[in-house]
């Protein structure tokens, strides 16, 4: 029988070496010789006998690792007698533990080891290929207890065990794969400028389109901030619709753009170019630089000064329109440069007494400002015109000649007066020296006739009247002919 010391498992396989126990007994003469052999295939084939002098507690071991394993035995005694052969059944030896062989990137790993992987966008397993090895088991038989805590999609340090089990119940050694997962890849972040235009090298704002990705996680955050001479300035702000607009007012400025991941790495980008930004519109005020009579109006062209405030593009050019018609109808919008202080002026030309004046004032960056309109202004450049007619004749020079008599009063000239602007009946007149005139008496007068309009333009004529005698005088005789 086979010693107690050679335990059974559960499984049917003894897991140590084999003890055989041979007991013979003889009722006449004692057992002399036992003789074993021993087959490990299930008896195609045998060992040779083994001699044993035949003792109390005799036994022999087996050592070979099988699953077909058969011993025979008998015993011969003093006498010479062989008794009947014994065989055994079928007995299934395995001493050796299983082993795992862990395929990997073309290794095979058959003790602990450390991995490092790159992290999974949205998770996923590591399973490496992995057989259990036995001299006895077939390896699809080998039993793999695989335990696992892994999470590819998050940063962070995992472990896989690998337990392997044989037929025989044999327990090989734990095998613990460290997987280390990382976060190797920075977001990859892009962006495009959609500026318009620059006008004179002025941006009234600079667009941006930024987007962000990131192969192992979720961008985080996406952020901005403004750079002026290549400092930034302010802070960081969250980029809202992938877009983001820079409105800061001043020279050379630029931006930097970044992106977080799920695990803090961070990919900034900075653009190289600069910006001229002005989105401020020019400030602008008007003042006359023309001298204001008392009677409210202006006598010679009105001169308009544009007081304007811009510190940024400065102002290029000025557009206006006039009206003289109190701002019934209007003239053109015309546009014209205003870089010097020649420029910023408007001069009215145009006499009227309605006239109103439009004007605003543009800046490099194209930003307009207030429209400035004004009041009515009435200029008159014009004095009134005096016409003298006499006899319904039009006295064309300034001298009439009237023959002296002896008795009689001065035909006077009629006066007619006119204006390009004030009406007939609003002109004041004056006339001096009329008075003296005195035809029965041979001289030269002087008669002086004003016209003064509203604006207070005023003409002055002078009128030479020359008394004088031209008929020669008469002599008559009286008394007889001789």
């Amino acid at each position: 029988p086979i010693d107690a010391s050679s335990v059974l498992s559960e499984t049917g396989w003894y897991t140590n070496n084999i003890k055989v126990n041979l007991v013979s007994t003889d009722i006449m003469s004692e057992t002399d010789k036992v003789y074993y052999s021993i087959s490990t295939n299930n008896g195609e084939n045998w060992t040779e006998y083994t001699e044993l002098i035949y003792s109390e507690n005799i036994s022999f071991n087996i050592t070979t690792e099988e699953r077909n394993i058969l011993y025979k035995a008998y015993s011969v005694d003093k006498a010479g007698n062989k008794s009947e052969e014994y065989t055994s059944e079928v007995i299934k030896l395995d001493k050796t533990a299983p082993t795992v062989e862990i395929k990997y990137n073309d290794e095979i790993i058959t003790e602990d080891k450390t991995i490092e992987l790159d992290m999974i966008k949205g998770g996923g397993s590591f399973s490496p290929e992995a057989t259990g090895k036995d001299n006895i088991t077939a390896s699809e038989d080998v039993k793999l207890d695989i335990v696992t805590n892994q999470n590819l999609g998050k940063v962070g340090i995992y472990t896989i065990t690998y337990e392997p089990t044989d037929e025989a119940g044999n327990v090989g050694k734990l095998i613990t794969l460290t997987l280390n997962v990382v976060d190797k890849n920075a977001p990859e972040v892009s962006y495009e400028i959609n500026a318009t235009k620059a006008l004179n090298g002025w941006y009234k704002e600079v667009e941006v389109s930024v987007s962000a990705s990131d192969k192992e996680t979720d961008i985080k955050s996406l952020e901005y901030i403004v750079l002026v001479d290549g400092e930034e300035t302010g802070k960081w702000t969250e980029v809202e619709n992938n877009t983001f607009k820079i409105t800061s007012n001043g020279k050379n400025i630029s931006f930097k753009v970044r992106a977080t991941d799920g695990n803090d790495k961070v990919t900034t980008l900075t653009e190289e170019n600069t910006y001229n930004i002005d989105n401020i519109a020019p400030e602008l005020s008007t003042s006359i630089n023309t001298e204001l009579q008392e009677t409210g109006w202006h006598t010679e062209d009105i001169e308009v000064l544009l007081n304007v405030s811009d510190n940024l593009s400065n102002v290029t050019q000025k557009q206006y329109t006039i009206s003289t018609d109190g701002g019934k109808t209007w003239s053109n919008w015309l546009t014209n440069s205003a870089t010097t202080s020649e420029e910023l002026k408007l001069l009215l030309t145009q006499e009227s007494s309605q006239i109103k004046y439009q004007v605003l004032v543009i800046d490099a960056a194209g930003n307009k400002s207030n429209t400035y309109r004004s009041g009515i202004l009435k200029l008159d450049k014009t004095a009134p015109e005096i016409t003298l007619k006499q006899d319904e004749t039009t006295i064309k020079d300034n001298q009439i000649n009237v023959e002296a008599v002896r008795e009689g009063t001065f035909n006077k000239p009629t006066l007619v007066v006119s204006d390009n602007l004030t009406i007939k009946d609003n002109i004041i007149t004056d006339i001096q020296g009329i008075e003296d005139v005195n035809i029965t008496k041979i001289n030269t007068y002087n008669v002086i006739y004003t016209a003064t309009d509203e604006a207070g333009l005023t003409t002055k004529r002078t009128l030479k009247v020359k008394v004088e005698d031209t008929t020669a005088p008469t002599i008559t005789l009286n008394g007889a002919a001789i």
